[in-house]
């Protein structure tokens, strides 16, 4: 199995961004990690950018690339403090490389680390991208994209959008129909319109491929982590949180942290800024 590394990371200040796709960022290459685990499907690693600092008042860039040929299945990112003032502004593929946008209104610096999943290039294996849809000031939005091709499934996704401000966040992304649609809930919390649309990663499925499921309740003023584990011989290819819907100023629920987590699990971390607890699940889209 290939262990090589290719990572890149990058710090922008906030400012304005081209669509789906934030502009003004400059790369350097940075050192990364790789995970190999004996199952899952051929070629599966699992990489990471190694820590990048993210100011507090912007939005902070972090990327990392599959070794050679593999190809990507799913991403995220965690970060060292789990503070409810940080949250995830975009979580996407771009190529080989995931792309991760990390916003930090804390009042101090933080770190986070970029994942990605990787596997050779299976049969039908795809990238599939929303409609990109126009989001109104102060909204929550829902985008979702089915696998085109017939006996196609989803094994991981992501949500991008446009804007660099502090006040937008992921809400949740997640799989729907057994694994056929991909599904992603945007909060834009700030003054000004956005564009954004979710990102599903498609493929015939794969041996063992299941989709693992959790109900956790998220307490009310707290950041809290769930994970879900892949059944004995199989490994997580991605997974996400579906969370209850924010409410104005719609940052009051956000995901925070998206990952595979220690042997064969799927981690998240979502913020419930509301003043009850409220339902969330945890799911993982697990392959031998």
């Amino acid at each position: 199995m290939k262990v090589g590394l290719k990572a890149i990371v990058i710090a922008v200040a906030l400012g304005g961004g081209a669509l789906l796709s934030p502009a003004g960022a400059g790369a350097a290459a940075t050192a990364g990690h790789a995970r190999v685990p004996d199952t899952g499907p051929a070629g599966y690693t699992v990489v990471t950018s190694g820590l990048v600092t993210a100011p507090s008042g912007q939005v902070t860039f972090g990327g990392v690339s599959c070794p050679g040929s593999e190809v990507p299945t799913s991403g995220g990112a965690v970060t060292t403090n789990l503070s409810p003032a940080i949250s995830i502004n975009s979580s996407y593929p771009d190529g080989y490389e995931w792309q991760v946008w990390l916003a930090n209104t804390s009042g101090s610096s933080t770190s986070f680390d970029v994942y990605e999943v990787c596997i050779d290039e299976p049969a039908g294996y795809e990238i599939v991208n929303a409609r990109t849809k126009t989001q109104a000031p102060m909204t929550m939005a829902t985008s979702s994209v089915s696998c085109p091709n017939t006996g196609t499934v989803a094994v991981g996704g992501g949500l991008e959008q446009n804007s660099l401000s502090t006040a937008v966040s992921i809400n949740s992304i997640f799989f729907l129909q057994h694994g056929k649609v991909w599904e992603g809930t945007l909060a834009n919390g700030s003054t000004k319109k956005l564009k954004m649309g979710v990102v599903a990663i498609c493929m015939l499925p794969p041996a063992g491929y299941v989709i693992k499921k959790k109900t956790v309740t998220l307490p009310a003023g707290y950041v809290t982590g769930a994970q879900v584990y892949c059944p004995s011989g199989t490994e997580p290819l991605g997974g996400g949180e579906d969370a209850a819907p924010a409410t104005k100023p719609y940052t009051d629920i956000t995901l925070d942290g998206n990952s595979p987590y220690g042997a064969r699990g799927w981690g998240i971390y979502e913020f419930n800024g509301t003043a009850s607890a409220v339902p969330s699940e945890v799911e993982a889209a697990c392959a031998s």
